[in-house]
């Protein structure tokens, strides 16, 4: 895998960054932690911080998030609403 250029502006809209999947492929091999959710719904379903439960997920059914990448996501959620 090499490294594709990233500049750090688009990181912050990872749609608009050619280097996302290179920097999430990245990150799920040297996070700490993963949030396993059910595809279907998000549902989360726990943490793991063992890396074999998380490559032998049903991949079809069930998708691990890199824990930091998880957090953002609830964070974004809550600044979009308004919340403080």
């Amino acid at each position: 895998m090499t490294r594709p250029s990233c500049l750090k502006e688009q990181c912050r809209s990872p749609t608009a960054c050619s280097a996302f999947d290179y920097c999430r492929e990245l990150n799920m091999r040297t996070c700490a932690s993963w949030v396993v959710r059910e595809k279907a719904t998000g549902t989360v379903l726990f943490e793991t911080f063992n890396r074999r439960v998380v490559e032998a997920l049903n991949t079809a059914k069930y998708e691990a998030v890199p824990i930091g990448e998880y957090l953002a996501e609830i964070n974004r959620k809550i600044r979009e609403s308004g919340a403080t």
